[in-house]
């Protein structure tokens, strides 16, 4: 592990949804970093956004289909898979931590 404080193990469930006519799996990473509007990575980096509870799984689903965040939002509700993974992360950076978000320049954290 590295000498880094903030470079942790982490196990536990982590949720995640998909749209359900796609035929992709949880961990299809084709998609990722498509979004023009990311929050946390640059459009063409596949990242994978996982959830730490199904509450903030749905608010992200909710996030994805306002207009306020993007004009292109649907105006409807898409079906949608919702995925639980069981994780074991040998290295992780918690970036709701505010020392990192600090070092990584962002003041918003951890929202």
């Amino acid at each position: 592990m590295a000498a880094d404080k903030r470079v942790i193990p982490w196990i536990g469930a982590a949720y995640r949804h998909i749209r359900a006519d796609t035929g992709r799996l949880p961990l299809d990473l084709s998609l990722a970093g498509s979004f023009a509007r990311n929050r946390w990575n640059t459009p063409g980096e596949p990242t994978l956004y996982l959830a730490g509870d199904p509450g903030v799984m749905v608010a992200e689903w909710g996030r994805q289909m306002s207009s306020a965040i993007d004009p292109d939002a649907p105006t409807r509700a898409i079906a949608r898979d919702v995925y639980r993974l069981h994780l074991r992360l040998d290295e992780v950076i918690d970036v709701r931590d505010s020392e990192v978000a600090a070092s990584l320049e962002r003041t918003d954290a951890p929202s």
